[in-house]
Parts: structure tokens; sequence; C-alpha cells
């Protein structure tokens, strides 16, 4: 029994034969990082205001760019020597990017002294926003990036009962969204969330040019996120959810939450774009799509083309790069039998 003991196979103790941590090396923490980049899905960039051109100032708003989630929580948490949030990645670039400190070091304090009162990482209720470091950001630049972050893990599914904002952003969330967008012209959204939330807040909100889910990206995902805004990474990451304009428009909402002892599967195979795909009337309810996902880069599908042997189908397609920066975009087939 020995050999199947938890803890000899928890993360960070030296497990290789010349005691290095082997799940945490240096080439494991740069193979996470770049899974974070690549998973990354970019939903918005109008004006191509993302990558942020070098040598730009930002004020960063929110407290999950301290508050950062890593990942699932419980038996879907990791044990980790570290965690780089979102402000610890953008101080990374400071040869590239300037980080207005006084703000997100406010951030920082209120973050610290909520842990020091007990409370849960990645459970914070949104900090309201101080009116002189409002004016003072603005006086420092005219971008502005907004962190909204979302726990995940056992008993904390998402609701819309008006006692839980979890789907939605709750009022200081709003408040908070309305300063930045009243007195920034250029504004970027980051969502650290481990699954989906009100994306349509954003999406037709024309102060808001670009949003990026960043996901919850381990122990280098601030770092990765940065990799992201500065250009260094091109977001290649695609939607494996479909964001609908409201709780209430997925069907399992209905009766979900009824009883904590058991879920009715009322919605049957309509799950996902399979509903919103195939009822009427459901498609005007999506806000991003099934698999969808924008790049820094432009791209063009031409000579696509399927056939079948009886037993195999091949399906061929030329894709090309249509401008001078590099970037990997991702060839979905979809097949209905």
């Amino acid at each position: 029994m020995n050999k199947w003991i938890r803890p000899n196979f928890t993360p960070c103790l030296p497990l290789g034969d010349n005691q290095s941590r082997i799940t945490e090396c240096c080439r494991h923490r740069q193979l996470s990082r770049t899974a974070a980049g690549e998973g990354m899905v970019l939903l918005k960039n109008d004006h191509c205001l993302l990558p942020f051109k070098k040598g730009t100032k930002l004020a960063v708003f929110g407290k999950s760019q301290i508050d950062y989630v890593k990942g699932g929580g419980g038996s879907g948490d990791v044990t980790v020597s570290y965690v780089r949030n979102i402000y610890q990645g953008l101080k990374t670039k400071s040869e590239y990017l300037e980080v207005f400190d006084p703000l997100s070091l406010y951030y920082q304090e209120y973050v610290e002294s909520q842990y020091e009162n007990g409370e849960i990482p990645g459970l914070l209720n949104e900090a309201a926003v101080p009116s002189h470091l409002l004016s003072k950001a603005r006086e420092f630049t005219d971008t502005a990036v907004i962190v909204i972050g979302r726990y995940s893990g056992e008993n904390w599914d998402r609701k819309n009962d008006g006692t839980d904002d979890y789907f939605d952003l709750s009022k200081t969330e709003s408040d908070m969204v309305k300063a930045v967008t009243d007195h920034f012209p250029r504004v970027a959204v980051l969502l650290n969330v481990g699954a989906m939330i009100n994306t349509a807040w954003f999406a037709d909100n024309d102060k808001i040019s670009s949003a990026l889910i960043v996901w919850q990206g381990g122990q280098e995902g601030g770092l990765a996120a940065a990799d992201i805004l500065t250009g260094e990474v091109n977001p290649s990451g695609k939607l494996a959810d479909t964001c609908a304009k409201s709780f209430d428009d997925y069907p399992s909402s209905a009766g979900f939450h009824e009883s904590e002892a058991y879920v009715k599967y009322t919605e049957d195979i309509f799950v996902g774009y399979r509903y919103f795909e195939t009822i009427p009337g459901k498609k005007d309810c999506v806000v991003y799509p099934f698999g969808y996902g924008l790049s820094y880069t432009s791209f063009v599908f031409s000579h696509a083309s399927a056939c079948s042997d009886g037993k195999n189908i091949f399906v061929t397609v030329t894709i090309t790069n249509t401008s001078s920066q590099a970037g990997k975009e991702v060839a979905q087939v979809y097949y209905c039998p």
C-alpha cells in the first residue's frame, strides 16, 4: 500500500531519481505557461486595441488582478509553490508596458487584508474604486484593463436568483465597469473564469474595445495573459462552450436548482451548441458561438472538399495566413450523420 499513499504523489515533493521536483520543474512550468496561452480565447478586438503597442501605459482595475484563480477548487485543486497573478505578469513586461502601480497596489492591499480576515481566495467581493485613484489613473493613461474573476468548484454552480450574481456582474462590478468606461476611451476586459458568465455586457458595449478569456491558467497564468496582451503570443483558442445572452437562455437553467439532491436532464441530447443550433429561435440568444475565437492574424480558407470511400471520410482545406504576423488557426469540421 505504501506506493499508493497520496503524499508520495503530492505535487512539488522531490519525486525524481535525482530528488528533482518533476511536477514543477522549469520545463513543466514553461509547458503550463504555453498551454495557458494557447487556450485563451480572444472574443473581441475592435480597433485592434490588442496587442497593446510598445510603450502603452495601463491602469488595471479589479481585485482579480491580484486575487487570481489559477484553477478549480476542492478535488480540482493542485498544490504549487507559487502563482503568478495578472498584475505580476504585466510587471514582467516593464520594458514593453507601464502599469499604474498605485491602483494595483490598492487592490493588493485589499486582497491581503481580506485574506487576513479569513476570506477564501477567489471568493472575495469586488472592491469599490476610490475616486481619487480613478482620477489619477486617468491622468496617467487613456487605456484601462478590467479584470473580472470567478471561482469554480463543487457547490459553486451558476445561479440567477437575485441573491447570487455569479453569472451576471455584481453591482460593485457593474459600478466599476461604468466608472472605467466613463473615464477611459480605450478599455480591454480580461475574464479569469473557469465556466461561462455573462458576456453580453461587453459584446454590445462600444466603450469596450477588447475582451479576452484568460480562463484559469495555472501557476503561470498571469504570465501567459501578459504574453498575449503584448503580442508575444498570438491567441488561437476557440470556445468549447456557447456564450448566451442570459442565464435563462441555457436549457438547463429552468430546473437545475430544483433540488440539491438530483438534477433532471430535461434537455436530453440538446446540450450546448446542439440546443442553440436546433431549437427554433434559440440561435438568436447566442452572443459568442461554440468554436468562436479571434486572432491577431487573418486567415483565408479555400479549396475545401470532402469525400468518402464508404468507411472513412476525408476532408481537406487550404488555410492561408494573409497577414505579416505569424499565427495559428483551428480547422473546425462538423459532421451530421
